[in-house]
């Protein structure tokens, strides 16, 4: 899924003429510290972006151009994959940044809510299934086999993410979202290979458990 596809937040930008009050005005009415400006002379060809703490401690003047009291900073590429630009965002504790595309033009704003959401459908949280997390020791890590397994058993995977070995956890350990509402013949073929199950679900997940699921993987692409 890549951001072109999935951006919706257009807010009107600022022009390099703009001032500072009227910048100041268009921050608070969409919410924003940061926002983007666009060329006077071009339109809608991405020049930089105002920060709300910067441009106020700059240009005490409401009256003065923004642009003096902006740069370029951190964009989001329209071409970006959501997983890409979710890593950008939480890295840098940004809870929205603008869009821009190959050609330079600024195609909109991309806020955390809207990308939880989007990675919410990438990996089909809200699609009927079931759930089962299978744990390896780095030197047995790989996927094929896992997935033979799986598939053998006449079972379609829906997601499957791998997470590393951190300080808490010394294996690799792959949830895997499935299709059926049984998971015994999956469980027992995993056993037989010698597979340790940590996890097998078949619960509904709510809205807000969505949510929460979502904002954890987010966090997780920042490790």
């Amino acid at each position: 899924m890549l951001i072109h596809e999935i951006i919706e937040n257009r807010p009107e930008p600022l022009h390099t003429t703009s001032t500072v009050s009227e910048a100041v005005a268009a921050m608070q009415v969409a919410g924003l510290r940061y926002y983007p400006i666009v060329s006077e002379q071009y339109s809608d060809v991405f020049v930089g972006q105002a920060s709300l703490d910067d441009i106020q401690n700059y240009t005490p003047d409401g009256q003065s151009e923004v642009e003096k009291g902006a740069g370029y900073g951190l964009v989001i590429r329209s071409s970006m994959h959501v997983l890409e630009a979710a890593h950008i965002m939480l890295s840098n504790k940004r809870n929205s940044l603008p869009v821009v595309a190959p050609d330079g033009m600024y195609v909109g704003i991309l806020s955390k809510p809207q990308l939880i959401e989007s990675i919410t459908r990438l990996l089909n949280l809200g699609d009927p299934g079931t759930l089962i997390m299978v744990e390896l020791k780095p030197r047995d890590f790989m996927l094929s086999d896992i997935i033979r397994i799986i598939e053998s058993e006449g079972a379609r995977i829906l997601t499957l993410t791998v997470q590393s070995p951190d300080a808490i956890n010394e294996n690799y350990r792959i949830s895997v979202k499935l299709n059926l509402d049984d998971l015994s013949r999956v469980g027992s073929a995993l056993r037989r290979y010698g597979y340790l199950i940590s996890i097998e679900s078949a619960a509904e997940l709510s809205d807000d458990e969505l949510s929460d699921k979502a904002d954890a993987f987010m966090r997780f692409l920042d490790i």
